[in-house]
Parts: structure tokens; C-alpha cells; sequence
């Protein structure tokens, strides 16, 4: 009996060392996520939608704020703005016949606090890549625990020929692209 005993309280032991302080690293989800770039144009506002994403996040402790590692990757011809002739304007002045994807790599945690039990916000600094130019960018992050779900949502406000892509034209120069543009994300890791 005292064998017993000891053996399921070494088993338990060597569960809670084991999974306690261990990272938990979680996917991406295409469910209710969506990246959005919304900019300006001399004739009207304009946003385009990605559905179509991958990524992971490495968390430590999500109660103390810890976040280990974040990625994302967007294909960049799945931004759609519903007309096909603004998206092969956006898809050429991000050549993406180059570069494929437009992708975040953190590389630094800048500050992190905890708003409350199921929610911190963290900032930032990583490797923000769009059509072939790698910018160390900062970003503010909120992130929202449910369950085995973490939301993650913020924005980051960026010059396109900070990144150098030529602001899109169309009708020979004469409809032309504010140079601004946000970059909008509220994603899901499960």
C-alpha cells in the first residue's frame, strides 16, 4: 500500500514538473481571424482582406506576460479587395511574382504588462517583411486568453515606400494611392 502511494506521488511529481514552466506553443487559426490593410486613395478609401494566413506564438506564462516567439506569414496575392483590377495593382506593386508573402518575425519583447487574469498587452519590436524589404518595426499587441484560445489584436500604421512599394495609380496617374497604410490584425491561436 505505502508502494502504491509513493508511486502515484512521484507519477504526479513528474506531471507537475513536466507540464508546469513548460512553453506552449499554438497555430495560427483562420477562424474568425482576419488581416486588413486599409489606406487612402484620391478617390476613396479602400480596404483589402487576407482569410489566409499561418503562424505560431510560443507563450512561457500567459498570466506573467511571457511571450517567447511570434510569426506570422501572409500570402500576399490572398489580400483581396473584391475587384480584381485594384487587387493585380496591389499584387504588382508588391511584386509578388518575388515575394510571395508578407511575414512577421518578433525579435524582441519591449515591455509586457497584465491587464487582468485573461488579458496582457505586450510590446514589441520585430522583422516586418513586405515585397522583399525587412524592417525592424514596433507593434503593440493585446492578447486575450479563452480556454486554449489566445486572440490576438493590434495595428501598425507604416509608409509603403518606407518598405519600397510604389503607391499603386490607376486610370494612366490620374486615380493615385495615399502613401499611408494600416496594417490591422485580430487573429486567433489555438
Amino acid at each position: 500500500m505505502f508502494k502504491l502511494k509513493l508511486s502515484v506521488l512521484l507519477l504526479l511529481g513528474v506531471f507537475f514538473f513536466t507540464t508546469n514552466g513548460v512553453a506552449q506553443q499554438l497555430k495560427l487559426s483562420t477562424t474568425n481571424s482576419s488581416v486588413t490593410v486599409s489606406g487612402t486613395s484620391s478617390l476613396h478609401d479602400w480596404d483589402v482582406v487576407s482569410e489566409s494566413f499561418s503562424g505560431t506564438i510560443k507563450i512561457n506564462d500567459f498570466t506573467q506576460a511571457e511571450i517567447e516567439s511570434l510569426f506570422v506569414n501572409v500570402p500576399a496575392e490572398s489580400l483581396k479587395s473584391g475587384k480584381g483590377a485594384m487587387d493585380n495593382k496591389i499584387y504588382d506593386a508588391l511584386k509578388t511574382k518575388k515575394n510571395k508573402s508578407i511575414t512577421f518575425k518578433m525579435t524582441e519583447v519591449v515591455s509586457s504588462s497584465k491587464v487582468s487574469d485573461s488579458e496582457i498587452e505586450v510590446k514589441v519590436k520585430g522583422d516586418l517583411q513586405i515585397a522583399g524589404t525587412t524592417k525592424n518595426v514596433p507593434l503593440t499587441i493585446k492578447f486575450t486568453q479563452s480556454g486554449s484560445t489566445v486572440k490576438a489584436e493590434g495595428s501598425y500604421t507604416m509608409k509603403m515606400t518606407g518598405f519600397n512599394v510604389e503607391p499603386p495609380t490607376a486610370m494612366f496617374g490620374t486615380i493615385t494611392t495615399g502613401d499611408e497604410i494600416t496594417i490591422k490584425f485580430n487573429v486567433s491561436f489555438i
